[in-house]
């Protein structure tokens, strides 16, 4: 991958689950100045710690992708690094997200080409994105 970058946007939205608002980082992701794809980060985890819900949707064209396609991905701190798993669709609060195009499921993201890429999307979301590192504990005051 070439020199990864970030764009963020910072709204809100109300939880389906417990009701309360919480914050989503979205954006795009470029590769060498050009688009490759959309991210979701929705910082939120009801009663327990700090979890991010990420969705990453590589775009069409990249890397020769028919379709756009989403994986979806959870993040937290553990003591000394933030970790990360792929989700299934039905644990991701942006299941209903249609323009993110095919979201994939855990077994199928986990086959999938472009999942290296979203790892490297979340790790830049969790070092450079403010929301997102701050959230996790990762952020400029940690340093």
């Amino acid at each position: 991958m070439g020199i990864l970058s970030l764009d963020q946007q910072i709204v809100a939205q109300r939880c389906t689950h417990c009701g309360r608002e919480f914050v989503v980082s979205r954006g795009s992701a470029y590769e060498d100045g050009e688009g490759v794809a959309l991210y979701l980060a929705g910082l939120h985890a009801c009663d327990g710690p700090p979890l991010v819900h990420l969705a990453v949707a590589v775009r069409p064209g990249y890397r020769g992708n028919s379709r756009p396609e989403a994986v979806m991905l959870q993040m937290w701190t553990t003591e000394d690094s933030v970790a990360m798993r792929v989700t299934d669709v039905a644990a991701s609060p942006w299941s209903g997200e249609v323009y993110l195009g095919h979201l994939l499921d855990r077994d199928e993201a986990l086959g999938s080409p472009f999942l290296e890429t979203a790892f490297q999307i979340a790790g830049r979301l969790a070092e450079d994105n403010t929301a997102v590192a701050t959230y996790l504990g990762n952020g400029p005051e940690r340093a």
